[in-house]
């Protein structure tokens, strides 16, 4: 009986059409590995795939990164958020995201428990990586170390388009080396979505941010939603948006930025979506 319901997860995905949500089902690294199987399948139509919130660990995500090196596999959306795979299995999709003909272009490993060393891997395979528009890796303790290495992936990626990171304990520091590649990227061609949710970046953050605002061309949506940057912080950024024409939207909850200053930077980036 219990091979049948593992055969079950593999005809879902297999006959599951374009998009496949598979969330909150309790799938574990045993019946993840019937889904990787139906990845590579020749007959396989699925293109969005849904995992989020099951009990995949490093096993599971290993076998779905060895499918998404598969040529057959077409998947080109990936959530695994809510999940456990840890370094070892952000590394496994880490290195099929290193093939020039993956499909995946957008992938959401919030709360994996990645950390640093996870977020590194993914990074080093950004530099190189020509197809993932969309990275989300919020809540994974990814600290300065992982932003580092995602800095150095901004300064050199030029497809990746959303970036999400919120609650990765970035600090000042973090959040100052990843606006520093967007200051070096003043190009159209760099990041145009960006979230950094609750990641206590200060005043030094903000301002970090806004210097990289002045020059910084791509960027079209900034979320800073409970961080800490204060009226000198907001202030920092009011300035940088008076030179900034290409962000269209910002958001300021719970950053302790007075209402007038809020105001003011929200009729500024408004003005740059006509």
């Amino acid at each position: 009986m219990f091979l049948l319901r593992r055969r079950d997860w593999y005809e879902q995905v297999k006959n599951g059409g374009l998009e496949v949500n598979l969330s909150n089902k309790n799938i574990d690294d045993e019946r993840v590995e019937q889904i990787a199987e139906a990845l590579i399948d020749p007959e396989t139509t699925v293109q969005a795939l849904r995992l989020s919130s099951n009990n995949i660990g490093r096993i599971g995500a290993t076998a779905i990164g060895k499918a998404l090196e598969s040529n057959p596999c077409i998947l080109q959306s990936l959530n695994l958020s809510w999940n456990a795979i840890e370094a070892q299995g952000a590394a496994a999709i880490a290195r099929a995201l290193e093939r020039r003909d993956v499909a995946l272009r957008t992938l959401n490993l919030t709360w994996n428990r990645i950390g640093p060393e996870g977020a590194v891997a993914i990074a080093k395979a950004l530099e190189i990586n020509q197809s993932l528009h969309s990275l989300t890796l919020g809540c994974n303790k990814i600290g300065v170390e992982g932003a580092v290495a995602i800095a150095n992936a901004l300064e050199r990626n030029t497809t990746l388009q959303s970036l999400g990171l919120r609650h990765s304990l970035l600090g000042a520091e973090g959040v100052t080396v990843i606006a520093t590649a967007l200051e070096k990227r003043k190009d159209a061609t760099g990041l145009q979505s960006l979230n950094l949710i609750a990641n206590d970046i200060g005043v030094k953050g903000a301002v970090a941010i806004a210097k990289a605002l002045e020059t910084n061309e791509s960027l079209r949506s900034l979320n800073l939603t409970n961080n800490n940057i204060g009226d000198e912080g907001g202030a920092a950024i009011l300035k940088a948006l008076e030179k900034n024409k290409t962000l269209q939207f910002i958001v300021l909850t719970d950053c302790g930025v007075s209402d007038d200053l809020r105001t003011q930077m929200y009729r500024l980036v408004e003005s740059n979506r006509v």
